[in-house]
């Protein structure tokens, strides 16, 4: 007799799914105080690229 667990594959791909993107968060989180400074030290901006204020009106319509 076959012993299941009661997960199904979709579910376990999902759970992997996720994990993945909470990996991906916590190194975000880990690296932006280490690069933001040295990003601004550099003399770039932190304000998006001029492009985005011309798609404004497209990406959020009022």
């Amino acid at each position: 007799m076959k012993r299941t667990s009661g997960y199904t594959n979709a579910a376990v791909r999902s759970n992997i799914a996720r994990l993945y993107i909470i990996t991906i968060a916590e190194w975000f989180m880990l690296a932006m105080p280490i690069v933001f400074p040295f990003y601004k030290e550099s003399g770039l901006s932190s304000e998006p690229p001029a492009v985005f204020d011309r798609c404004d009106h497209i990406m959020f319509p009022e």
